[in-house]
């Protein structure tokens, strides 16, 4: 079927009958990609995204690119099993909350941002993943960082992927026991922040939105519970 343009408005096509409006694309809709004709590679490249909570995605992922979106924390990011590649370039992440164990992870990118500037991140990657791990930001890691992260004891990986940078020398039982404290302090008044926000905003907020505050406060509660059993666990140590 052909179609020609209005000669009263050049920018306006003619449309067929019973022809619907495509709806407009939501930035924050969820997202899923289904096994089917999918290689494997998902790049999300530029697609103005801010949160993670609501995106889903399958497992048979192996390459995620996610570089130049607003996004400022990796909360929700899924426990890919076979994610091989990680690109962050030119996003807000200032540390490397919410991002999980991936077993297979071999390379990750994270250029021109806020975590890049910080002494100590290519310590925090190499002791909160794999061995697999062998690239960061295009450099491949080399023994001797291998060998300052394998200094750090295991409940450091956590504290790494709820937020914490390392730093050196490595905290001993009682530094990392504080840590854990304050973190777990800090996740309880973002808790508190985020319910007081749905109560303030109760009807005016879309059901997307409280969909993602009910998210994020449900990823908060886990990684209190978490933190909490890490401490629990070093104060047994102790005894």
């Amino acid at each position: 079927m052909k179609f020609s343009r209005s000669p009263s408005n050049s920018k306006t096509a003619l449309k067929p009958k019973g022809a619907k409006k495509a709806p407009k694309r939501d930035q924050n809709q969820l997202l899923l990609v289904t096994d089917r004709c999918f290689s494997g590679v998902l790049n999300l490249q530029n697609s103005l995204i801010h949160s993670l909570l609501s995106l889903k995605f399958p497992d048979s992922i192996t390459s995620f690119i996610l570089s130049d979106n607003p996004i400022s924390d990796l909360t929700g990011f899924p426990a890919f099993p076979s994610l091989r590649n990680l690109e962050l370039d030119r996003t807000n992440i200032s540390n490397l909350k919410g991002l999980p164990f991936l077993p297979k992870l071999a390379s990750i990118s994270f250029l021109e941002t806020v975590l890049c500037t910080k002494p100590t991140c290519r310590l925090a990657l190499i002791i909160s993943q794999s061995a697999n791990l062998h690239k960061i930001n295009g450099s491949i890691t080399t023994g001797p960082e291998k060998q300052q992260a394998a200094q750090y004891p295991q409940a450091c990986a956590q504290l790494v992927r709820s937020g914490w940078i390392p730093t050196i020398p490595p905290p001993n039982l009682a530094e990392i026991e504080q840590i854990n404290a304050k973190i777990v302090e800090k996740r309880k008044n973002d808790k508190s922040k985020t319910k007081r926000t749905q109560k303030l905003n109760p009807t005016g907020s879309s059901v997307k939105e409280s969909y993602l505050l009910d998210e994020k406060i449900q990823s908060q509660e886990k990684e209190i519970e978490k933190l909490q059993r890490l401490i629990d666990k070093l104060e047994a140590t102790q005894c």
